[in-house]
């Protein structure tokens, strides 16, 4: 029989009964069913410090997990910010070609308006 969790001296707890004027048989029946209560139902010192350990195990593990999760994280923004200061960078570039192409094409369709003008002028000089 496995050794009681909790140390109770049921012995004693009889004869105190037995004393106080309850049958034998009855003091036993009670010690024995408190007995039986106490050791399912109550913690001891040695299951809080087992309990104790391993929360502070888990606890160690969860701590570990949480700075590997914070590391992949910034790993993570870091790429982000990587790719977003790329697309900033071909987004630049393109708005200055386009923006070259704009000033060639306006340069191009004033010296086109110039010309139809001055051609303009020049057949109703003609005329």
């Amino acid at each position: 029989m496995a050794e009681p969790a909790i140390k109770f001296d049921t012995a004693a707890a009889v004869e105190q009964l037995i004393e106080a004027g309850i049958p034998r048989e009855h003091a036993a029946a009670q010690v024995r069913l408190l007995a039986d209560t106490i050791n399912d139902n109550f913690a001891t010192k040695a299951d809080i410090e087992r309990l104790e350990l391993k929360l502070d195990t888990r606890t160690a593990e969860l701590s570990s997990e949480i700075a590997d999760l914070r590391a992949e994280v910034h790993t993570d923004i870091a790429a982000v910010r990587t790719e977003v200061a790329n697309l900033e960078t071909r987004l630049t570039g393109k708005i200055a070609d386009l923006d070259i192409r704009l000033q060639t094409t306006l340069k191009w369709t004033a010296g086109m308006q110039v010309g139809t003008i001055l051609a303009i002028i020049a057949a109703i000089k003609l005329i």
